[in-house]
């Protein structure tokens, strides 16, 4: 496909590749165009320079008025883009008890022991004090339908250490609420039943006769 150059705010298609950052003048303006002066019919060359300092890619689009698109990252290239590394941290509750100034986290297996200080510190202003890390094994004791051992994926767990006189403790997500109705469900159960064992008891009057011998 053939470059397209911008032409007083249409698109032209030229056949031969025209230099980045030089708009092309039909024909039929050229010989009306001013010899020179001060006016001289020249267009401010700002948006040349801009373009012809873009890379070679960057500045094809930019001439044309699309958005860029950047090649293939390269390890040795121009640093073109930002990569934003794909850290997470998952505070969870320990298995086992651990000191008030302690919590525990599920982090990504790419991250260290710096990463996970700075994370804590510069983003949520957390101060910490010491990082210790571990990695957790996936179980592998299960089988699929094929009698295949099926692994769960391996996890890094730290814990992190706060600073001085901080502590934290794990939020109860989760809390007992009392059910009223249960409650009053349970209580007419019990004055049911009391009530069933009253009518069951035989008449004292009878002297110890069974209801069933009568006259």
């Amino acid at each position: 496909m053939s470059p397209t150059v911008a032409v007083e705010g249409s698109l032209e298609r030229s056949a031969s590749v025209q230099p980045l950052g030089i708009r092309r003048t039909p024909p039929s303006r050229r010989s009306s165009a001013p010899a020179g002066g001060a006016s001289g019919g020249r267009r401010p060359a700002g948006r040349r320079s801009v373009i012809g300092a873009l890379p070679g890619r960057a500045a094809a689009m930019a001439a044309v008025g699309k958005k860029a698109v950047y090649p293939l990252y390269q390890l040795g290239g121009p640093q073109l883009r930002i990569f934003r590394p794909n850290f997470f941290m998952l505070a969870v509750r320990p298995g086992v008890p651990q000191p008030e100034d302690t919590v525990q986290f599920r982090v990504s297996m790419e991250m260290t022991k710096v990463d996970i200080k700075n994370y804590l510190e510069k983003i949520y202003n957390v101060p910490v004090a010491a990082v210790r890390t571990r990695i957790q094994y996936g179980a592998n004791n299960k089988r699929n339908h094929r009698n295949q051992r099926v692994k769960k994926p391996d996890y890094k767990v730290a814990y992190v250490q706060l600073g001085q006189g901080k502590t934290f403790q794990f939020p109860n997500l989760f809390p007992e609420k009392e059910d009223s109705e249960a409650e009053a469900f349970d209580d007419f159960r019990k004055k049911f039943m009391e009530k069933e064992q009253q009518s069951q008891k035989g008449d004292p009057r009878r002297g110890g006769v069974p209801d069933w011998f009568g006259l």
